[in-house]
């Protein structure tokens, strides 16, 4: 008779009981935890590599290293481990290092619904703060590395430097214009250039080349994003190949080059 999984327990003093197991969910998707570790690994505001483009943008670098009390615990996570779900207690706002996570929804009969895609520096949780429960499931998409942030942590910090909250809010004003120019695309070509566009911007903020785009997410994570069909995604990249504008790498479909950076943004109409 085969055994049942083991499950295991993490337990924390500040914390409740989390149980992670091997086994995977209705979905597909791992079943892991809450961001709980026995020693904690912190990521500190000071020493990271993207904090000129996350929510320390606008302190000056010499402020910057005197202020010990921007450190926040570091969830790390391997690919399809779930960092959050739907209907939890709203308790943070998450910051992403590094990687990249994939929120959607799960609708009562089974059915996804992606709503967005997350890459450093995004922020993102703050779409909870009115109704205090987690709307969406995050999910990442690669070895993803966030900042977890308690909300009166942060509360208690922007009392005493302003600036953080200055930030958040552009960061937040960003992500509502980007929704907005997506709202506005009308047919595929213009709906997948935009989308590549806003990928290529976040690239940029962290050090990538301008001609490099990854894709972390599937063709059908990106047509259930833009609500089309995942064939018309790569028929759109063929057209887009043929037009010259980019270029889907031979090696894997998760990476492209943009060719011509003026041609993708006529396309896209901007």
């Amino acid at each position: 008779m085969q055994s049942k999984p083991q499950t295991h327990k993490i337990t924390n003093k500040t914390e409740n009981i989390a149980t992670l197991s091997p086994n995977q969910n209705k979905l597909g998707v791992m079943k892991v935890s809450k961001f709980l570790r026995p020693e904690p690994f912190v990521n500190k505001c000071r020493r990271c590599r993207i904090s000129n483009a996350c929510i320390s943008a606008q302190i000056e670098k010499k402020k910057l290293k005197t202020l010990k009390q921007l450190r926040f615990a570091s969830h790390k996570l391997n690919t399809g481990e779930i960092l959050c779900q739907q209907g939890e207690l709203h308790e943070h706002i998450y910051a992403v290092q590094s990687g990249s996570l994939k929120s959607y929804i799960t609708h009562s009969n089974g059915r996804e619904s992606v709503i967005g895609f997350h890459l450093p520096p995004d922020i993102f949780g703050w779409e909870g703060i009115d109704s205090q429960h987690l709307s969406t499931n995050i999910v990442a998409l690669e070895q993803t590395n966030v900042c977890v942030i308690p909300l009166e942590q942060w509360e208690r910090i922007c009392a005493e430097i302003p600036e953080l909250n200055s930030q958040l809010l552009r960061l937040i004003s960003q992500k509502i214009r980007y929704h907005n120019k997506e709202a506005l695309k009308t047919n595929t070509e213009e709906r997948v250039a935009n989308f590549l566009l806003q990928l290529m911007d976040f690239y940029q903020k962290v050090g990538y080349p301008s001609y490099l785009c990854k894709l972390p997410m599937s063709y059908q994570d990106i047509a259930h994003y833009l609500r089309i069909t995942p064939e018309t995604i790569s028929r759109t990249f063929k057209h887009l190949q043929e037009k010259n504008a980019i270029r889907v790498s031979k090696s894997s479909k998760r990476k492209l080059y943009i060719k011509d950076m003026k041609l993708l943004k006529s396309i896209a109409g901007d």
